[in-house]
């Protein structure tokens, strides 16, 4: 789904990752990407009720998208290297 507001452009993306209803809000003429709690800069959420393949899916498909800031569901603000780092703490 795309929203309009103003001179922004927000693409909202439905994910199974860490809940079942995960929306990434991206950003693209601006590169930036929200991505809730798939995926966090100081840790790992609990994985309790997390669908763990579809969670390296979104992972996946965040990394293919072209964005320079990351603002996560956990922790401070991050890049594309965030998202590598955060793989490598899920899966490791």
């Amino acid at each position: 789904m795309n929203l309009h507001m103003g001179e922004d452009l927000f693409t909202l993306i439905h994910v199974r990752s860490h809940t079942e209803d995960e929306t990434l809000v991206y950003m693209p003429e601006r590169k930036v990407i929200f991505t809730g709690d798939t995926v966090c800069t100081n840790g790992i959420p609990s994985v309790r009720e997390s669908y763990p393949l579809e969670w390296l899916e979104a992972l996946q498909l965040i990394d293919e998208l072209d964005f320079d800031v990351l603002v996560p569901g956990h922790g401070d603000i991050g890049n594309k290297d965030s998202v590598k780092q955060f793989r490598k703490e899920l899966v490791p």
